[in-house]
């Protein structure tokens, strides 16, 4: 695998986490209105031959192997299953719920109100297959993901339904991790929540 995890200093992931969050739809904003996304643990993985480099800007392109992100995406959530997460829910923001790609298409989906969404309940090990299974739902940006320790059974998805009006909240209040598309959604850019202060980050 060609890349490397790296920390992302705060002051320059928070603009960007925040920024992908407000131009999400239902789910994005009951995140940023509830949950603490200006501090805590950024990360993301860059090649090994960039790693020595200054972190260019998120909105760059870059170029990557969607295979060794994938790999690491899924160790990501294989970290975090032991954590507790059960759920990985991805923000569709070019489908419509009468797109005929929906009908046939095998990937647990839900609706709440014209948008789209789409999540991969997860165990330890499934990191991977949640990934193939739902991380190129989205696509460009924003291409937001949370991940709960609400199972979808929990959080009242049934396939091809309209979700419960109240299920953005309770993504919000269960919530283990952010992830957003970086470096011309070649990557991602994934938060996490801490018990410290991070203002002497800033």
């Amino acid at each position: 695998m060609n890349v490397v995890e790296i920390e992302v200093k705060p002051r320059d992931a928070r603009d960007w986490i925040v920024r992908w969050l407000g131009a999400g739809h239902f789910i994005s904003k009951a995140v940023l209105a509830n949950a603490p996304v200006g501090h805590g643990h950024f990360r993301t993985c860059i090649t090994k031959e960039a790693a020595s480099k200054p972190l260019p800007d998120f909105e760059r392109g870059w170029v990557a192997n969607s295979k060794d992100v994938d790999i690491w995406l899924a160790g990501v959530l294989d970290d975090l299953t032991l954590q507790g997460a059960k759920c990985v829910i991805v923000e569709d923001d070019l489908s419509s719920p009468s797109n005929p790609r929906l009908i046939t298409d095998p990937t647990p989906t839900a609706f709440i109100h014209d948008r789209v969404f789409s999540w991969s309940d997860i165990n330890p090990g499934d990191g991977l297959m949640a990934i193939k299974r739902v991380m190129g739902v989205g696509s460009g940006y924003p291409r937001n993901a949370f991940v709960t320790t609400h199972s979808a059974a929990e959080l009242g998805f049934v396939h091809g339904t309209q979700a419960p009006e109240e299920f953005p909240r309770k993504v919000a209040e269960s919530l283990l991790a952010v992830m957003v598309a970086i470096f011309d959604a070649e990557t991602f850019l994934v938060w996490t929540p801490d018990d410290h202060d991070s203002s002497d980050e800033m």
